[in-house]
């Protein structure tokens, strides 16, 4: 199973890494800088059933006013607005990857 890490939806790297007795990886310094990954920081596991892979990437957190009274329908409203966000994103980038082969 090959493990890939994901920068804006493309696949950028492709590195071996070893799982330790307790599951854990370290993901390569190069791979940490480029996509500003910190220690404590959360990411998105997933897998890949088509490819047989691992997917990782970086979390970015949607930051909602402190003090207000979310209803469930701000909270839908919200996660909605930002799924739309991301996948106009990675549709972009795609793009751009696109127009550079």
């Amino acid at each position: 199973m090959d493990i890939k890490f994901i920068s804006n939806g493309i696949h950028q790297y492709s590195m071996k890494v070893k799982v330790t007795r307790n599951y854990q990886i370290t993901i390569p310094a190069k791979i940490r800088k480029k996509l500003n990954i910190r220690e404590g920081q959360y990411l998105i596991v997933e897998e890949d059933e088509k490819n047989n892979a691992i997917i990782i990437r970086p979390i970015e957190w949607v930051k909602l006013r402190l003090g207000k009274k979310l209803t469930q329908e701000d909270i839908n409203r919200s996660i909605e607005k930002y799924d739309k966000d991301i996948i106009e994103e990675e549709y972009q980038e795609i793009k751009r990857w696109k127009r550079k082969e």
